[in-house]
């Protein structure tokens, strides 16, 4: 089980030759092989993300995900009081966060990482 984003670029995917779009998930089923066919001049990019099932119970709840609604409440109490992993998160910034206020930022960042320059900083 897994799924596939789509972050450049299309591509069929599996048996079923499943298009995947730029900027689309794609779920996959059972298996332990997944076919890829790229028939453009472009080239695709796509992270892929698969693994056996734990079999274990899922709780979620807004950004948790827990095995419980008891470990979910905790973990809610634990980021509100900064602990267990949370310390500092009240001041953390996202080194992306200009993304959002400046498109011109980013698009000029994606072109330079299309080109090949892998040393682009943000």
């Amino acid at each position: 089980n897994g799924f596939v984003y789509v972050l450049e670029g299309s591509a069929t995917f599996g048996s079923s030759n499943t298009k995947g779009e730029p900027h689309h998930t794609l779920q996959l089923g059972p298996g332990d092989s997944l076919v890829v066919h790229n028939s453009s001049n472009s080239r695709c990019r796509f992270v892929l993300l698969a693994g056996q099932p734990v079999g274990e119970p899922v709780e979620q709840y807004g950004p948790f995900v827990m095995n419980t609604r008891a470990e979910i409440n905790q973990a809610m109490r634990d980021y509100q009081n900064g602990k267990n992993g949370f310390e500092g998160a009240d001041a953390w910034t996202s080194k992306n966060r200009h993304f959002t206020s400046n498109p011109a930022l980013f698009e000029s960042w994606k072109a330079n990482r299309s080109a090949g320059d892998s040393k682009t900083e943000l």
